[in-house]
């Protein structure tokens, strides 16, 4: 049997943290997905959000070996949810799932699923919010591919909940095809 000693110390407890409180996003779901929506000015919307990437991309059309990206999936594209159809198909393309046909698809589920777009919105203001090395918007939506996993995920829950054979095997592709390249499972 052991018995506790009296004169021991307390645990180690940990000084308290001054906690940092980063502002809150104001942020409306519903119109937030509906790219025409007019009459919240300080609500980023998707059309809005598409405007901040077009004007960050912008800055970096010169640049000779960034032209082609920004081109690509930001300035060639006529909404945000060609371009975020357009950076997703790129990354998950392969030889069994060609970049076109995926671009297809991925273009008509995000049409389909506005709640997936303005989540997307949402994700970005977020990142932007409490990541000090990200600067602007253009960044997470390129390149972090966490953001583009849980977009991916979005997207193949929404073709698993419409519950057709052909859309869940879809959706067991991308997710097979995202735990490859973005590292998740």
């Amino acid at each position: 049997a052991s018995t506790a000693r009296m004169d021991m110390e307390p645990p180690w407890v940990p000084p308290e943290r001054e906690t940092q409180s980063y502002p809150s996003v104001e942020f409306d779901f519903e119109t937030a997905a509906l790219p025409d929506h007019q009459g919240y000015e300080d609500v980023m919307n998707v059309r809005t959000m598409f405007e901040t990437l077009c004007e960050e991309a912008g800055k970096f059309e010169e640049s000779p070996v960034l032209h082609h990206q920004m081109t690509k999936h930001v300035l060639s594209r006529d909404n945000l949810y060609d371009a975020t159809a357009s950076i997703l198909a790129s990354k998950l393309c392969s030889e069994d799932l060609p970049e076109h046909l995926l671009f297809a698809k991925l273009t008509q589920e995000l049409q389909q699923t506005p709640k997936i777009m303005s989540d997307m919105v949402h994700d970005l203001l977020w990142i932007q919010e409490v990541d000090p090395a990200t600067h602007g918007l253009l960044q997470p939506f390129l390149y972090f591919k966490g953001f583009h996993a849980v977009q991916v995920q979005r997207i193949g829950h929404s073709l698993w909940l419409r519950g057709s054979s052909t859309e869940k095997m879809l959706a067991l592709s991308l997710q097979s095809r995202a735990a490859e390249v973005f590292g998740v499972d």
